[in-house]
């Protein structure tokens, strides 16, 4: 896929993943993420155009939709967040996180590996093309999963998929941001989908702990 064509990919999965995140009904609510700090819910994934490359073979994706009140401002938030190459020191899920190539100043290709759980869950790696703007005072970033010709899948990881997801970031006050994630993932493997849709909020729950950590150490 040319540079072009990964350019226009990248903002289409992500206006996809914004309308999607924005949708008023036909959520489910799955649980609280401590008190009154932010919420889980989830609803059918939309996978839409960006189809993996090889197909898991399940149905029963779902869209997972975070909402979270993050003590800082949303410069911070989006700092962290597109610190990839770091974002492994943080986040206890990941044990790599890389950028790839910059495809212009606000796109580029990266490349992440889960810590895996040994003995029960084989660790996932996964590419993810992914475009950062501001919007109406919103920062956002999102995209999807694409191949990519120097990290093709391996005997090592089972190759993950993220469909259209997107983070987004807006102030609420002084030093208070409305974090928003939605989250569409094939986590591929032969783990039925209804065991990984059991345990995706502990892996929410897992993120959003760490992400408040670094916020309040970043501050």
């Amino acid at each position: 896929m040319d540079k072009s064509r990964l350019l226009e990919l990248a903002e289409k999965a992500m206006d996809s993943a914004l309308e999607l995140s924005r949708k008023e009904t036909g959520w489910n609510r799955a649980c609280d993420l401590g008190c009154a700090e932010g919420r889980l819910e989830w609803r059918d994934g939309e996978p839409g155009d960006a189809k993996r490359d090889v197909e898991s073979g399940q149905p029963g994706l779902r869209a997972w939709r975070v909402h979270l009140n993050l003590e800082a401002d949303v410069k911070t938030v989006g700092r962290i967040i597109m610190d990839i190459n770091n974002m492994h020191s943080w986040n206890p899920a990941l044990k790599h996180s890389q950028v790839l190539e910059k495809l212009d100043s606000c796109t580029m290709i990266s490349y992440q590996i889960t810590d895996g759980q040994p003995g029960l869950v084989q660790p996932r790696d996964f590419l993810f093309l992914s475009r950062e703007e501001i919007k109406d005072k919103v920062w956002m970033a999102g995209g999807c999963s694409v191949s990519w010709p120097t990290h093709p899948p391996t005997d090592k990881y089972v190759r993950a998929w993220q469909y259209p997801g997107i983070m987004s970031a807006q102030q609420l006050g002084k030093n208070r941001t409305m974090f928003c994630w939605l989250l569409q993932c094939d986590f591929g493997g032969i783990l039925p989908i209804g065991i990984l849709n059991a345990v995706f909020p502990y892996a929410i729950k897992l993120f959003c702990n760490a992400l408040k950590n670094e916020v309040r150490r970043k501050k």
